[in-house]
């Protein structure tokens, strides 16, 4: 199982929880690799979060910079 969960979306049509989870990763860098991608097709979600599985740490990832906060 990958550490790190990636949960986003639209803004306008959030569908809650598990509804809104993208997929796994195994580090930070991955998901910013992943959202840096879809911003080159336009299709950068409005949102997104990430929770990491081992600590319970819920972060926030800034829809610019693709860093997790």
């Amino acid at each position: 199982m990958k550490r790190y969960l990636l949960f986003s979306g639209d803004g306008y049509y959030p569908c809650g929880g598990v509804e809104d989870f993208v997929r796994g990763f195994n580090s930070p860098e991955a998901i910013e690799q992943h959202l840096r991608a879809l911003n080159e097709k336009d299709k950068k979600p409005d949102w997104s979060n990430v929770l990491d599985i081992q600590t319970g740490t819920r972060y926030y990832v800034d829809r610019y910079t693709y860093q997790l906060k």
